[in-house]
């Protein structure tokens, strides 16, 4: 038999930022823990407080109680066991992912589908049981996955279909950065770097007048290794890619964007797709929608979004960017082994 070699990067960041912190004597407060299956990092500035990431982590522990489907008793595991046409009532946190999760199911018509949890599970890319499935069984995991079959209205949650399963991954940890960034703001704090296992917020300027500086990792590389940078200000920035999550097997790589019309990984010219908006939410859901879209119909896709930009890296080491990225300059390319193909 084959040796099956898998690699998997759950606790790497996709994108990281350079240089975060602004002056040497700047007083700050930072920490890194597990949480939501990713390596968390949180910096915040201008204050010795370590309360406050006491209550950020507090904030992050109860969403991964809330949205892990790998636990039993979590909120999201009690909706899959649900059978059909009985209503449950959800928390305030919970309907909100999951009203914006079939908001984007509906906008791209299923290629991003909340309800893919029985083709997540099958692969299992990211577990100890991964594995390259069988055509049945591809083909019986896709039969159940349909977001028209969840129904929601104000905080009730039904199901059409007693097998239809929802796996939030896509968009959970977009959702807790957003929440990270509420909750700072509304205690005051203007500036902090926020990093989710690559879904990456900077709050605030990196110093008056100055925009933090984020690296966007090389998808070729490891982990600390950008091709460029991107200059912003209370953006965050989220990666979707091949690169991220994957196991090889008889030297073919499976990565962890599965297609939920086909079953399988989605196969393009793309390696990773970096989105640059307001919201960590929708930038989660936007960098899978647009990956899998391809290169042309995702920047299309992007440039007639307001506020929102993109960085495509194909496999043959080009670079696209979103025309107002492009032109406003705030992208600068590092490797010279990349080529940012604009015009």
């Amino acid at each position: 038999m084959k040796k099956i070699r898998i690699i998997i990067l759950m606790l790497t960041i996709i994108i990281f930022a350079t240089s975060c912190t602004s002056n040497p004597k700047d007083n700050y407060i930072t920490r890194s823990n597990l949480e939501l299956d990713t390596l968390v990092t949180i910096t915040v500035y201008n204050t010795n407080d370590q309360t406050i990431l006491d209550d950020i982590f507090n904030i992050l522990s109860d969403i991964t109680k809330k949205f892990s489907t790998d636990l039993n008793d979590s909120e999201i595991s009690k909706i899959n066991s649900l059978d059909k046409d009985i209503p449950l009532k959800i928390s305030d946190e919970m309907n909100t992912v999951i009203e914006r999760g079939l908001y984007y199911s509906k906008l791209s018509n299923g290629l991003f589908d909340i309800s893919i949890e029985p083709l997540v599970k099958l692969w299992g890319i990211g577990s100890e049981h991964y594995k390259v499935p069988s055509q049945s069984e591809i083909k019986k995991a896709l039969s159940n996955i349909d977001f028209n079959n969840i129904e929601l209205k104000k905080n009730i949650i039904t199901k059409k279909d007693t097998s239809t399963k929802i796996d939030l991954g896509g968009i959970a940890k977009g959702y807790a950065a957003d929440e990270i960034v509420k909750y700072l703001k509304e205690k005051g704090y203007t500036k902090a770097m926020i990093n989710l296992g690559g879904n990456v917020y900077a709050l605030g300027e990196k110093s008056e007048n100055t925009l933090w500086n984020i690296g966007i990792q090389n998808p070729f590389k490891d982990t600390g290794e950008y091709i460029g940078i991107v200059s912003v200000k209370d953006k965050t920035i989220v990666s979707s890619g091949i690169n991220q999550r994957f196991f090889i097997k008889d030297g073919k790589r499976y990565h962890h964007i599965l297609s939920p019309f086909d079953g399988y990984p989605i196969d393009n010219n793309l390696m990773s797709v970096a989105i640059i908006g307001e919201s960590s939410i929708d930038a989660d859901a936007l960098s899978t929608i647009t990956f899998e879209y391809g290169l042309e119909k995702g920047l299309d896709f992007i440039n007639n979004l307001e506020n929102t930009e993109a960085i495509f890296i194909t496999k043959n080491k080009e670079v696209y960017l979103t025309t107002n990225l492009y032109n406003n300059h705030k992208f600068t390319l590092t490797d010279s082994t990349y080529k940012i193909m604009n015009k």
